[in-house]
């Protein structure tokens, strides 16, 4: 039960903290502006920025109002921007204003800037941006440029909260409620959609799986724009309930671990999306030591957090007797990685992965605390109830047989309460993603036993998983080639024990005198596109293993460019 003087959430860097109903009544005052500002059900606005109270009071308010929210990376650059602002046909967007402290992390008024002022390209998406709505820092009347209106976000909460009932009874469960951008294997970022009844069930159900029943404080370092923090973090404080903190705006472990220890948090969600950039190495060991002041029991992680929390207890010798509980998602998880979590943490018997998707609600798949060690330590669990899953060959699409390891592996299809609408504004790649029974096909290669628990085996696409991002090989090839020097290029995927995966160019020049470097190459990508697509490696080749139909053997590639990079293929049993 929900009890209006209880704390909702905290913001430790803002020095915010509301109780449920006063987060309810400022919700409801953003609500009255956004709707006296003009914007109705089934418009779009879009949120661009890094964690903060604004943020979730942000996507609250359009869900009142039947308003779609789209989420947008804080670290996207003028054309990854742009191409969200088009494609999503928002209305209004919220972002940090001049002077905020989010400005560590984007420079945010030089990329708006470029954005409006870029040119319109022939087969582009009109803009049809209209309001500029600053989060935080200064607003000044001369950012009123270009026949946009600017405003802070104090003008739209001053008034009294009061919106018309009939408004909100307007809004229906299977309306659209978020919008997030989820990159594929080719061509641009395809944008899920999802309703309002998929992601409060999901919370609902996801956390009835996990067993949250008791009183839970939950720490959140990963990014809102994320459907893990969207729905199991940000829906899940009202729907289970908890009391939700975040603890800063970007990566810093020391701030995240001094906040679980004045909140007491039962509870951590964490990603591994937080960018390991010059100046936030320095924070690597901050969290572990918040965990143990803290007394954390429960801690949910992606593989890469898990190696950060293991490697620094085992460097500094620390004991977590308190720790009991760890739920793993988001990415991979090598099976040696979760028996290493036994060894290091004995206290933490409670180990569990699960699956899914932004366009899966975002939790398909997890264990009980119930299931036998080897269930939680090596399958992701069964569904979630309400979920189907199957798994069928991919060529003739039957489902395959139980329980043979050889005869079962196929690709994994999902259906229920979880499943997105489809992809926005794109009925091409929502029938490809949907069957007509409206089967969700993952593109996961995976085995299910007679029990129903299922192992992620690989994937049939070549998106690459780097910590968590996901990034699509097409994007960055296109990119490539638009350097004047670059005659053709490819990317792949190649091994890497934190993250995962990450990003291999190769790249032929058009001058084989060139002088061009490696990091020359990588600076280009930096000025375009987002820090975590950048590629880590670069050789330069003289060609391509091609088939007889001129297709890149990306296989072929990957295998070469672990062999010259000297990297060791990951544990082939790994979980996601």
């Amino acid at each position: 039960m929900l009890i209006g003087n209880n704390t909702a959430f905290v913001s430790e860097y803002e020095n915010i903290s509301k109780t449920f109903s006063q987060f309810n009544e400022d919700v409801n005052k953003l609500a009255k502006g956004l709707h006296d500002l003009g914007l109705r059900r089934g418009d779009v606005v879009g949120v661009w920025s890094c964690n903060s109270y604004s943020w979730i009071q942000v996507q609250y308010a359009c869900a009142k109002l039947g308003i779609v929210l789209c989420t947008v990376n804080p670290v996207y650059q003028s054309p990854e921007l742009n191409y969200a602002l088009r494609k999503g046909q928002i209305k209004a967007i919220f972002m940090p204003g001049n002077g905020s402290k989010q400005e560590v992390v984007n420079k945010y008024q030089n990329v708006l800037k470029q954005t409006l002022s870029a040119k319109e390209e022939k087969e582009s998406d009109p803009l049809i941006l209209k309001d500029i709505i600053f989060m935080d820092g200064n607003y000044s009347s001369e950012d009123a440029k270009g026949g946009f209106n600017y405003m802070p976000i104090t003008n739209l909460v001053a008034n009294n909260g009061n919106v018309d009932q009939s408004i909100v009874d307007d809004v229906s469960p299977d309306d659209p409620a978020i919008i997030m951008f989820t990159s594929g294997t080719t061509g641009k970022p395809k944008g899920a959609y999802l309703s309002h009844f998929t992601l409060v069930n999901n919370a609902l159900l996801t956390g009835t799986q996990f067993g949250f029943s008791d009183p839970i404080t939950m720490l959140i370092p990963l990014p809102f724009f994320h459907s893990f923090a969207a729905v199991l973090g940000n829906i899940s404080m009202t729907a289970v309930p908890i009391k939700s903190v975040i603890a800063n705006l970007k990566y810093d472990v020391k701030l995240i671990v001094e906040s679980m220890i004045k909140h007491s948090a039962t509870h951590i969600i964490v990603t591994p999306t937080m960018p390991q950039t010059a100046g936030i190495e320095k924070y690597a060991d901050r969290r572990r030591t918040s965990m143990i002041k803290h007394s954390a029991t429960h801690i949910i992680v992606t593989p890469t957090m898990v190696i950060d929390i293991l490697n620094f207890v085992e460097k500094n010798s620390l004991k977590l007797p308190a720790l009991r509980s760890m739920l793993i998602g988001g990415a991979p998880v090598p099976v040696e990685v979760a028996h290493h979590i036994q060894r290091v943490i004995p206290s933490c018997d409670d180990v569990r992965i699960g699956y899914g998707a932004t366009e899966l609600g975002p939790c398909t798949t997890s264990c009980h605390k119930n299931d036998t060690f080897e269930q939680r330590m090596e399958t992701v669990g069964s569904p979630l109830d309400l979920v189907e899953v199957k798994i069928v060959d991919p060529v003739s699409g039957y489902i395959t047989k139980i329980g043979e390891q050889e005869g079962n592996l196929g690709e994994l299809l999902s259906r229920g309460h979880n499943v997105m609408i489809g992809y926005w504004r794109d009925e091409i790649k929502t029938k490809e993603a949907l069957d007509e029974h409206k089967w969700y096909k993952s593109g996961d290669l995976a085995t299910m036993d007679e029990k129903g628990f299922v192992k992620i085996i690989g994937r049939t696409k070549e998106m690459i998983i780097r910590g968590g991002e996901n990034i699509y090989p097409r994007e960055v090839e296109e990119l490539l080639h638009t350097h004047p020097e670059v005659f053709d290029a490819y990317v792949v995927g190649v091994p890497d024990e934190r993250t995962g995966e990450e990003v291999c160019a190769w790249v032929q020049l058009k001058n084989k005198d060139s002088k061009i470097t490696e990091e020359e190459i990588r600076n280009f990508c930096k000025d375009n596109i987002s820090y975590f697509k950048v590629p880590r490696y670069v050789l330069f080749v003289d060609g391509f293993p091609m088939t007889p139909t001129g297709k890149a053997k990306k296989f072929i590639m990957r295998d070469e460019s672990c062999e010259k990079l000297g990297l060791k293929e990951n544990n082939k049993k790994c979980q996601q």
